[in-house]
């Protein structure tokens, strides 16, 4: 048991190593002074943010949130945690929401609650970078996919799993298209570090069992990746959960009040709030 503990160790080692390095290239070639990072505190926009600061860009790290958001709370104690700047908080106020809305559903040209909810974050971050006159903004994005980040892969059998897997990186096209109409929007160049072909070629050959760990009633998503974060980065970054953006900024919630006062669901207030050409 011993040699095989040691063996699977060293496996997941060398995968780190792989993984981390193509993630360092990858960063690496896509920065520059003009560039910012959307960063929430959780473990995909940390790592980004923490490679950049030891490449020696001291980046401006803007987060998006309601007052009282989980996202505005993580983003201030990791960026203490890796000893990074203090995060620029773009504080989202009720007042404000409503135009934000209608001008992320002409943008990207869709009135479904989620892909709005997950856009109008990216909105104001972008909004934001572009009143600071910066270019450039990196994100997360693709990590989930990748590395086995969303909630409904711990309920999965290990084929349904890899299915789930090669299927969600293979439409990850349209969340990119989305978020880069965001981008484009606030004249900023959208950089997904992720995506690289470096590091999706070392993630499509991590077996599934080290994306999504089960040990006995406990399953870690991203386990890989937060191994990295562990051995890499910080040990207390590992250990940190994180909501999805529409949730973590507390944009959905918003969205859910606004939608109550008017005495309608979510997609019939977006469906109301005003009509456009699809």
């Amino acid at each position: 048991m011993e040699i095989e503990n040691f063996f699977k160790s060293t496996y997941e080692d060398v995968i780190i190593s792989e993984l981390f390095h193509a993630i360092k290239d990858s960063v690496r070639e896509r920065l520059n002074d003009d560039s910012v990072i959307s960063f929430s505190g959780g473990i995909d926009s940390s790592i980004i943010a923490s490679i950049s600061y030891s490449l020696g860009y001291d980046l401006t790290l803007i987060t998006v949130g309601t007052k009282d958001s989980k996202d505005v709370e993580n983003a201030f104690l990791v960026a203490k945690i890796l000893n990074l700047k203090e995060p620029f908080i773009r504080a989202i106020e009720r007042g404000e929401i409503r135009d934000a809305l209608l001008a992320v559903m002409r943008i990207i040209k869709s009135k479904n609650p989620v892909q709005v909810a997950i856009a109008t974050p990216f909105y104001f971050a972008c909004k934001t970078a572009k009143e600071g006159g910066f270019g450039k903004i990196l994100t997360g994005q693709g990590a989930d996919e990748l590395f086995g980040g969303y909630d409904r892969y711990k309920y999965m059998g290990e084929r349904e799993l890899e299915e789930a897997l090669r299927e969600d990186v293979m439409n990850i096209t349209k969340d990119i298209k989305r978020d880069e109409a965001i981008a484009r929007s606030q004249n900023l160049t959208l950089e997904t570090p992720y995506l690289d072909r470096r590091v999706i070629k070392v993630a499509s050959d991590i077996p599934v069992d080290l994306k999504i760990k089960r040990d006995a009633d406990l399953v870690t998503r991203k386990y890989i990746l937060k191994r990295l974060a562990e051995e890499r980065i910080s040990k207390e970054l590992a250990g940190m959960e994180k909501k999805a953006m529409q949730y973590g900024s507390g944009v959905w919630k918003l969205m859910k009040k606004m939608a109550k006062d008017s005495g309608k669901g979510v997609g019939e207030f977006l469906s109301d709030l005003e009509d456009f050409d699809d």
